[in-house]
């Protein structure tokens, strides 16, 4: 678990890092401490003989804001090779015609629970975990929404996963 520990620390210091590019500057005398939080919290545990799947939910506020920003962060990890399992690793999407036919497909899916969330414009920016029975794709969270996310069994995705994870 070594190395898992050092692949989860190191996501989650650049995902801090990148957050942190859209944090003002500390603004003078303000009396408000801090000024930017980050907290993260598990939401979700998924481990089999092959991988391991931790999501969790992060919360930020800067200061002056009027909400707090939520944004799903999951580390999915390969215990057979020690190595993080990527979006690209999992999914076969070779054009942004895939993209766009894998998010309608959720979109119309029975059991997704995805209400009015956001896509970004490429597959790589797609969180997503593994658990019992599929997945859950879990794309950019709209703070008025609240929680949102699809789960997708694998044979409704079959087109666009990898064989070996069909299993």
């Amino acid at each position: 678990m070594v190395s898992f520990n050092r692949a989860i620390r190191k996501e989650l210091v650049a995902n801090v890092k990148k957050d942190m590019l859209d944090v003002d500057p500390y603004i003078g005398n303000e009396t408000i401490n801090p000024i930017y939080t980050y907290e993260l919290g598990p939401f979700e545990f998924f481990m089999n003989d092959k991988l391991l799947s931790l999501c969790c939910i992060i919360d930020t506020y800067t200061w002056g804001g009027n909400h707090h920003n939520y944004e799903w962060f999951t580390l999915n990890y390969n215990l057979v090779t020690n190595k993080i399992i990527r979006f690209k690793d999992v999914f076969r999407i070779m054009t942004k015609k895939d993209f766009s036919s894998l998010v309608e497909l959720i979109k119309r899916h029975p059991q997704n629970n995805s209400g009015c969330m956001d896509w970004e414009s490429t597959a790589d920016s797609v969180d997503f975990s593994f658990v019992k029975k599929g997945f859950c794709i879990n794309p950019l969270l709209s703070w008025a929404c609240g929680m949102q996310r699809a789960f997708i069994p694998p044979d409704s995705l079959s087109e666009f996963i990898y064989k070996e994870w069909l299993k």
